[in-house]
């Protein structure tokens, strides 16, 4: 195969997953009962991120989950659709929140040589 086209198959794929990863969204949702979330088979598939509102500076009693997925598992999640959906300067202001907590603890665990 020339030398050409295998670039450009690997620029397709490339443009490929760029495309993929456009299409992911991130969305918060707050619960008071974790577990109900947490426990969700369609939300253990995914993944998600949860941190206690305390922990993100909320004075609140429950908890935030971070989801990233396509709009297509937003629209199909029952569960979700039951939950608070954080937006706007709120959702943003909590983001920042989740990606220090995140810092904050990689930086720990490096610091114990894990």
């Amino acid at each position: 195969m020339p030398r050409g086209r295998k670039k450009k198959i690997g620029a397709d794929i490339q443009s490929q997953e760029e495309k993929k990863a456009e299409l992911v969204e991130s969305r918060i949702f707050y619960s008071e009962d974790f577990r109900r979330i947490a426990e969700d088979e369609m939300i253990k598939g995914r993944g998600f991120t949860m941190e206690s509102a305390k922990t993100l500076g909320v004075d609140k009693p429950g908890y935030y989950f971070l989801i990233k997925a396509e709009k297509e598992f937003f629209d199909k999640c029952e569960i979700l659709k039951n939950l608070e959906e954080v937006k706007g300067d709120e959702k943003e202001k909590l983001l920042q929140k989740f990606k220090e907590v995140e810092e904050s603890v990689t930086s720990g665990v490096g610091l114990l040589g894990i």
